[in-house]
């Protein structure tokens, strides 16, 4: 008895410690797009938690799409063709693991191409260690397609601008958006702008590096989430 209460504990243990490899910035997500996008994208990141390296694979374990669709994974390698399933191909092609040091981030973003057709379907990332057979933890995009509305075209007009920036951006089209929340990528909130017809939004005191852009409704709905790039300046 004393044996299987260890075993049981030892494997509560592991899971418990693989969980906390690597921060996952979703566990699910609703990706909505329209029939006239040829690409729709679930965008999501993961950040090693450790205090060493890790070698990544990445795996697309459910690919359960409305007919006629496909879908793509892209990490900060690579992204790869519809019919590449892993990153990682033991003795095989790719072999192109995805590297990560101490407090590094990748982005694990999914890209369906509905080609027109409506829909829905489920698409499931799991990451593993390189050589490891349990996964440390599963992304899953639940994606649905309908047809073309103002408020679909309006959303997609919506864009940051200049992205790369080295000190500030604007936002194209500001109609029926109240702010803009700026996180890092664990998640964290950075600073919240007010969003005005022809503002200029500062971040040129910030870190080089990668941030997450919330654009924010007049009734305090999420529009859309968006990534922005601030450039490294040198002295």
């Amino acid at each position: 008895m004393k044996k299987n209460l260890l075993i049981l504990f030892l494997s509560f243990f592991t899971l418990g410690l693989s969980a906390q490899m690597l921060h996952f910035s979703i566990d699910s997500m609703q990706v909505e797009g329209s029939t006239n996008e040829f690409d729709v994208v679930g965008h999501s990141y993961i950040v090693n938690t450790t205090n060493g390296n890790l070698s990544l694979k990445w795996v697309r374990e459910r690919n359960a799409l409305s007919p006629g669709w496909e879908s793509a994974v892209c990490d900060k390698n690579n992204c790869y063709p519809t019919n590449i399933s892993t990153n990682v191909v033991d003795a095989g092609n790719p072999m192109i693991p995805v590297e990560l040091g101490p407090g590094d981030t990748s982005i694990i973003d999914v890209h369906v191409y509905p080609y027109g057709l409506t829909g829905s379907g489920i698409v499931e990332v799991c990451l593993y260690e390189v050589g490891g057979t349990d996964a440390i933890g599963c992304m899953v995009y639940n994606v649905t397609i309908g047809t073309t509305s103002t408020k679909e075209v309006d959303k997609e007009q919506i864009q940051i601008y200049p992205n790369p920036t080295s000190d500030y951006f604007k936002l194209r089209n500001v109609e029926g958006v109240r702010a803009i929340h700026l996180y890092n990528m664990l998640g964290r909130s950075i600073r919240n702008y007010e969003v005005g017809v022809g503002k200029n939004y500062y971040i040129g005191d910030l870190p080089a590096g990668m941030y997450l852009a919330s654009i924010i409704g007049k009734n305090g709905e999420v529009i859309k989430t968006t990534r922005v790039i601030k450039r490294y300046i040198a002295p």
